[in-house]
């Protein structure tokens, strides 16, 4: 080892597990993938030793694969994680209930179809049923992921590698760096254990 500051398996991997959550982040922010922030707010990757035995391991929501491996059109995707996704993204229900009317009154123009026109009533604003609101947009949103899909973005594997995303297997890329950097820092071999867990 190099006269100096001494440097600890530790230190590498923490410094490896850094690079790890930053390029994590920053390719979903390229990919444009952030439908909410919890996604980004949730990536950790945690370092911790035992011994000779040195474990990484990379946390995220469990949708991640989702992000990642997109999802084929077919199936309906549950509906109360978009409910939930529609809370956490503060849509106005107003604004969508107004534009599902809107919507409704272009269809029957379109086809033709005259609304009633009634004299002398009138009209109060419609209060409307936020909760009946939020769940015909989520499952407006379920029904165009079950019709075209969810594109993959490959976030995780640009960053980790698609043989760790797809078989678990710590090779190529960031892994290689890491590996060649303790060899050469610490001049013995050890043993790493990385998984990628959702919280």
């Amino acid at each position: 080892m190099a006269e100096g500051k001494f440097i600890s398996v530790g230190m590498i991997l923490e410094k490896y597990s850094k690079m790890i959550v930053d390029g994590l982040k920053s390719n979903l922010t390229a990919n444009d993938s952030i439908a909410s922030y919890q996604l980004l707010q949730s990536v950790q990757a945690n370092v911790s030793i035992y011994g000779s035995v040195y474990t990484m391991e990379i946390r995220m929501e469990d949708y991640w694969k989702y992000v990642e491996f997109g999802r084929e059109a077919g199936k309906f995707p549950p509906i109360e994680p978009i409910v939930k996704w529609t809370v956490q993204k503060g849509f106005s229900m107003e604004q969508v209930a107004q534009q599902f009317r809107t919507s409704a009154a272009d269809r029957r123009r379109a086809k033709g179809i005259k609304a009633r026109e009634y004299k002398n009533i009138k009209s109060k604003p419609k209060r409307i049923n936020r909760e009946a609101v939020r769940k015909q947009l989520a499952f407006l949103i379920a029904r165009k992921i079950k019709n075209k899909g969810i594109e993959p973005t490959n976030f995780a594997s640009d960053v980790l590698g698609g043989s760790f995303i797809h078989e678990g297997i710590a090779k190529g890329g960031i892994w290689d760096k890491m590996s060649a950097e303790l060899s050469e820092k610490i001049g013995k071999q050890i043993t790493l254990q990385v998984s990628l867990r959702p919280f």
